[in-house]
């Protein structure tokens, strides 16, 4: 085991109704702070990646401080929402103004030290092949974006090489990832959940061992 990914970590303790009640709030924040020391005493190399679906000012807080602790001392890394959001609109237009001024405005709202999480799309948006409509091009260009970037931790989500999970119903974006063209695909020997995605038998699995070998794992809370 890797680490963890945080679903919602920015709604975690709620002390009252509204935005402010209900999200980011100072408990949330300690909670944290205290989860990610108890991590780092028990395994430091541990990924700790929360997922903040936000701006990038409060994203930003996230990282806590990291005056005493690398990369910080509450979550040392935090999907970069806003970076993937004009990455992919970039690519669309072709034009890099708003990647840059985006990155511009990283370095200044992220505390010294911090390491970015970018990524193209995830499980609850439309995958990045279907935004781009399948041109070959485009999703170099994305590609090559996102794996240049520096000081950044890209990360290429499950689904994202394959077209596999168009935005149809949200279930249908969880289908179990096949890692070869067995009737498990690789995934279970029992029956999964969810049938596999139409495009999951063919090119799309990841079949080749290094492949599997280079994957990371996390268990997301």
């Amino acid at each position: 085991m890797d680490g963890f990914r945080l679903d919602a970590a920015r709604h975690l303790i709620e002390d009252g109704p509204g935005e402010k009640g209900q999200n980011d709030t100072a408990e949330t924040h300690q909670f944290w702070k205290e989860f990610a020391a108890h991590v780092r005493s028990v395994k430091p190399e541990a990924i700790l990646v929360g997922e903040n679906w936000t701006e990038t000012p409060i994203i930003a807080t996230y990282y806590g401080s990291t005056e005493r602790v690398p990369g910080g001392d509450e979550l040392p890394l935090n999907f970069d929402f806003p970076l993937a959001r004009k990455i992919i609109e970039g690519v669309k237009t072709g034009e890099a103004k708003g990647i840059a001024a985006k990155l511009a405005e990283n370095r200044g709202a992220f505390p010294t030290g911090a390491t970015d999480v970018p990524f193209l799309t995830n499980h609850d948006q439309r995958r990045v092949a279907t935004e781009l409509q399948d041109d070959a091009g485009k999703l170099r260009s994305a590609a090559a974006v996102l794996l240049t970037l520096r000081d950044a931790f890209s990360l290429l989500r499950r689904g994202d090489r394959p077209r596999q999970w168009p935005r149809k119903r949200r279930q249908v974006q969880r289908t179990p990832m096949p890692w070869d063209k067995s009737p498990g695909g690789g995934f279970t020997t029992g029956k999964p959940w969810f049938d596999f995605a139409p495009a999951a038998s063919g090119s799309a699995s990841l079949r080749r061992p290094a492949m599997r070998a280079r994957s990371c794992r996390a268990t997301e809370i």
